[in-house]
């Protein structure tokens, strides 16, 4: 992911702050667009490039300063995750803390023209057929009934 290192070089006078408040939104985006495919794997190697471009930037601001001054300095124990560039309660996400969605496949005797209303507004939270609230409302209830529990 580019775009990491050069929000990083373009920083080198910037607080830590600043680099955690632009990161942020830019690992955010990523890790959603890409969370449906199988890419835990490119998510733990995208957070081990991100700490060690995290930690180059560390070392460039403070060249007389040793490396375990630097990673004390700017890195943190969080949730049990060593390496967390962070400060004081602000803190970078990681790209493997992100949960992998997997997609469901469709039924074969499946059609959205079917008649199904439960079945497909639970799945898309919306049916051609009904109308948004509808929909919506059938989404929520997960297809039962808040009264009696029965299933639509």
């Amino acid at each position: 992911m580019k775009i990491n290192l050069s929000l990083v070089k373009q920083g080198k006078a910037k607080t830590q702050l600043a680099i955690i408040n632009e990161l942020n939104p830019v690992i955010r985006g990523w890790t959603n667009y890409f969370s449906p495919s199988v890419s835990s794997e490119a998510f733990k190697y995208l957070t081990h490039f991100t700490v060690q471009t995290l930690m180059k930037w560390g070392r460039k601001r403070h060249p007389k300063k040793s490396r375990q001054w630097v990673n004390q300095k700017y890195f943190g124990t969080h949730e049990g995750y060593q390496w967390t560039f962070m400060t004081g309660k602000f803190k970078l996400l990681r790209h493997s803390e992100t949960k992998i969605i997997r997609w469901v496949k469709v039924s074969q005797d499946r059609s959205p023209y079917d008649g199904d209303w439960v079945y497909w507004s639970t799945r898309m939270a919306r049916h051609p057929e009904a109308n948004k609230k509808v929909a919506y409302l059938l989404n929520q209830q997960k297809g039962k009934c808040s009264h009696c529990g029965y299933r639509f």
